[in-house]
């Protein structure tokens, strides 16, 4: 389809949201943020603010750095992965700035296997055995912009070092 077409849709069907969330805005909160959609090459997401009595519409447009979905890495055939020899130094140059022992963006600790195995509050980010279902490799492989790491102004991981997170995890994340 057509980019342009795809991006005016989009705005089109945020348009409809805007309203549908502005119309009965009594039963509502009072702010309301949506994930509109993801058309190729643009991020498209809104805020309808119904504290006031006017309301206020946003529509925040962002063209993305690749317009191409990127494919999950396969695992490493590494064997006898381990979190000390393979995972934390990958985890130390790309992710402790972030989730060291220090700061804890999110909660999320990455400097040591229990921290890692624990997660955040709300969620576990490792699913032993099931790298696929694990929230660090959607994050890492940068396969939804809303949860991809690291952030756009630091380098993304490569496909071999996500591919040996994703045989650590298979493996049983030890």
């Amino acid at each position: 389809m057509n980019s342009h077409l795809s991006f005016f849709i989009a705005i089109f069907c945020f348009v409809a949201f805007i309203n549908a969330q502005t119309v009965n805005s009594s039963s509502n909160p009072p702010t309301h943020t949506a994930k509109l959609a993801t058309v190729p090459g643009f991020k498209v997401s809104g805020h309808v603010d119904t504290s006031s009595a006017v309301g206020k519409q946003e529509i925040a447009i962002s063209k993305r750095q690749t317009t191409e979905i990127r494919p999950l890495p396969a695992p490493s055939k590494r064997k006898n992965v381990t979190y000390g020899k393979d995972i934390y130094p990958i985890f130390k140059q790309n992710c402790f700035i972030c989730h060291g022992e220090t700061i804890q963006v999110g909660g999320l600790r990455l400097d040591t296997l229990e921290f890692t195995l624990t997660g955040t509050k709300s969620n576990k980010v490792i699913v032993p055995g099931k790298s696929r279902q694990s929230l660090l490799v959607t994050a890492v492989a940068q396969l939804d912009d809303d949860s991809a790491m690291p952030p756009p102004n630091q380098k993304p991981l490569t496909s071999k070092q996500i591919g040996l997170i994703r045989a650590w995890i298979i493996q049983g994340a030890k």
